[in-house]
């Protein structure tokens, strides 16, 4: 591990907060990169090394109907993949029927985001499991609500460090880079990049090393592909292979 690059990401312990050191933001450097996936992934290894552990959706555009109200799609991967024994409705807030950037679907289904309820659901699996792995929707700069309130703001508002999920291909440099400089400048305490989709080769190699390099912070995971999306044993086996448990503590800071 690239030990100067750990002691740019050092900081004190954060004092505070909903549950301190609880959980962890997951968000992305652009749509589809790949978030629900990574997010399955991190709560299928933690679970697996012997840390209870869920994921939650605190918004998602797109969702499926069931009996009374829409169901996220992403938390219902999740728990497949992963076996949970939680309930979908208590992984998720806010579902939304429209697949669109959360702020237009919130306005054209007449709803508005309830950040009390996101806090109440969130401190509800908090309660439940040692570690709770948060899923933003889309970027970080993604507005929930028009003009004022965007995934930055749900990072802060949680109090939570994060994670940047990247993909390893031509551009991600500079999507990544940009992820990462406005997140700073927002005050989002980055704590890693996971690529996503990593084949290797020199060139998604050099990316790494670049966006190391220009970011100081520390790629904890490249995550590569698995050729059958469908197989939950295929995900679980890359999963295995690709995240290390012990790595993501440090980069988390966790005891």
């Amino acid at each position: 591990m690239n030990e100067a690059l750990l002691n740019i990401q050092k900081r004190p312990a954060k004092k505070g907060g909903l549950v301190l050191n609880r959980g962890i933001f997951i968000t992305g450097t652009d749509t589809g990169v790949g978030k629900t996936f990574i997010t399955a992934g991190i709560t299928y290894i933690l679970n697996k090394s012997g840390v209870s552990s869920c994921s939650f959706k605190p918004v998602e555009s797109g969702g499926r109907r069931g009996k009374e109200a829409f169901l996220s799609n992403d938390s219902i991967f999740v728990k497949q993949v992963c076996g949970l024994d939680e309930d979908v409705e208590n992984m998720n807030t806010h579902c939304l029927e429209n697949e669109m950037s959360p702020h237009i679907a919130f306005e054209l289904e007449g709803q508005d985001v309830k950040v009390s309820d996101i806090k109440r659901d969130y401190m509800a699996l908090c309660s439940k499991y040692e570690r709770v792995v948060v899923e933003g929707c889309g970027g970080i700069a993604v507005p929930i609500k028009r003009d004022c309130f965007y995934v930055d703001d749900l990072i802060k508002e949680l109090e939570l460090p994060c994670i940047i999920v990247a993909r390893a291909s031509l551009g991600t440099i500079n999507h990544t880079i940009l992820t990462v400089e406005y997140a700073r400048s927002r005050g989002v305490d980055i704590r890693g990049i996971i690529i996503n989709g990593y084949e290797g080769g020199t060139i998604q190699d050099d990316n790494i090393k670049t966006i190391e390099s220009a970011t100081g912070i520390y790629v904890i995971s490249k995550v590569s592909k698995c050729s059958e999306m469908e197989d939950a044993d295929c995900m679980r086996d890359v999963f295995e292979k690709c995240i290390d448990f012990e790595r993501l503590k440090m980069a988390l800071e966790w005891e």
